[in-house]
């Protein structure tokens, strides 16, 4: 849309202000320590005395290639009244204008200033609420417009997913699309039957200790098959093969506790009572998971997805 910054970075990718400005907003795209503690300003003092255009444009080239513009970043405000730099005709006035407006960044990334807090430095309501208004968009058919591409040289450096979902490996479960959620969002861990085993414990210690996801949500789904894999062995003692002996014997706890439900809500039943079993064994898990919960770090989550309307019912 004309005004907006995607278009200015569209018609003015070159614009070496811009491209500038860009970089101090994000220092992540190469800018080193030492330009912050001064150096910009001196070469900006002897660009400005050089009224060379070709100064400025190899000036940038030197200092880096910066990402593509984050349509929320400061730089916004900052480029667009400086777009003029490109053209052949380039004044001292405009360049003295470019400079002028970008000479506020440096201060506000100093070596001493406090480091932004990280993405996902949010409650686990607050992660449940973007969890929840994400599955109303999928459920109603009105997903998210993502541009892919966007953000993927910063994703390469770090990840701040806003919630670790424990769910089933049903190919039908994809919590990505149940949540609406793009790259980055979402830590997952999936196991047929989204049941809790020592490595998925440590994935999850993992994500709430070190990269900092305030929620933990287990899903389950609907018609799952693991599930009805544990019923029906628990009903005719039939001897699984291989090692599904192993996770069928994670689920029975839930059958057990299901086994007076009527005929009809008998798998419903047992699929809600296995994500509250789940729910109950993460929160306890010592010595990590347990303590987050207490200190209230960590929320723990628990919700059935429904295959048919697409919606997720929480518990």
């Amino acid at each position: 849309m004309p005004g907006t910054a995607s278009h200015f970075l569209a018609m003015n990718s070159a614009c070496p202000i811009h491209r500038l400005a860009q970089g101090l907003t994000e220092p992540v795209a190469g800018l080193t320590r030492g330009l912050f503690k001064g150096d910009l300003e001196r070469q900006w003092q002897s660009l400005l005395a050089s009224d060379e255009p070709q100064a400025v444009l190899r000036w940038r080239a030197e200092i880096t290639e910066a990402s593509m513009l984050n349509e929320n970043t400061a730089s916004r405000s900052i480029c667009l009244p400086t777009c003029n730099v490109c053209t052949p005709n380039l004044a001292r006035r405009s360049l003295l204008t470019g400079l002028a407006a970008a000479s506020i960044l440096p201060r506000a990334f100093a070596a001493d200033a406090p480091a932004a807090p990280a993405p996902n430095a949010i409650s686990g309501e607050a992660a449940l609420h973007r969890l929840m208004a994400g599955n109303a968009r999928h459920a109603a058919d009105q997903p998210d417009r993502r541009d892919f591409n966007a953000g993927r040289v910063a994703r390469a450096k770090a990840q701040y997913p806003i919630a670790t979902v424990l769910g089933c490996a049903d190919s039908r479960v994809g919590p990505e699309f149940v949540f609406d959620q793009g790259p980055g969002e979402l830590f997952v861990v999936r196991v047929a039957g989204n049941v809790l085993t020592e490595e998925g414990t440590a994935s999850l210690e993992y994500a709430a200790q070190d990269l900092g996801v305030p929620l933990i949500l287990v899903l389950g789904h609907s018609s799952c098959g693991a599930v009805a894999a544990a019923i029906k062995s628990a009903e005719d003692t039939t001897k699984l093969p291989g090692h599904l002996p192993e996770l069928i014997a994670k689920i029975t706890p839930a059958v057990t506790a299901t086994q007076s439900a009527p005929p009809s809500s008998r798998l419903s039943d047992a699929i809600a009572e296995n994500v509250r079993l789940t729910k109950q064994q993460i929160t306890a898990s010592a010595p990590v998971l347990s303590a987050m919960v207490v200190s209230g770090k960590v929320k723990v989550a628990g919700g059935v997805y429904d295959l048919a309307t697409g919606k997720v019912r929480l518990l």
